[in-house]
């Protein structure tokens, strides 16, 4: 089963991000995921 969206964003905010797991990063993110924070170049993959 999917999880709804607000789901996803909480647990990458919470899990990926503030606890910096980067497997749940792998596991919840698009291989082609890009990522552009507001200082520096655009992230890809």
């Amino acid at each position: 089963m999917a999880a709804d969206s607000a789901t996803l964003v909480a647990r990458f905010y919470d899990e990926a991000w503030n606890q910096a797991d980067e497997t749940v990063a792998r596991e919840i993110l698009a291989e082609d995921f890009s990522f552009r924070g507001s200082l520096g170049p655009e992230r890809r993959g």
